[in-house]
């Protein structure tokens, strides 16, 4: 019998994907975490022995949840220089 092959999606493909449905600009602080959390998420749920792990998921919407918090601070707070 013969199985599918496996063919999971690229660290790119995953990146381009998250990026195309999180419209808001990520603070350049963040960037850098936010890009090793894609990476290890990504590996870790392609993973052949992926399992869902709700610790994970909190850490990964606390950090998307601040992001959005700072940038709302930021424009909210942002001088008037005219």
């Amino acid at each position: 019998m013969a199985t599918a092959a496996w063919n999971p999606p690229t660290v790119s493909d995953t990146k381009q994907a998250f990026y195309e449905n999180f419209k808001k600009p990520i603070p350049a602080i963040y960037n850098t975490v936010l890009q090793e959390l894609l990476v290890q998420q990504h590996l870790l749920r392609w993973n052949h022995t992926y399992q869902y792990d709700e610790v994970m998921a909190v850490i990964i919407l606390r950090l998307a949840c601040t992001v959005s918090l700072m940038q709302c601070f930021a424009i909210q707070h942002t001088p008037n220089l005219d």
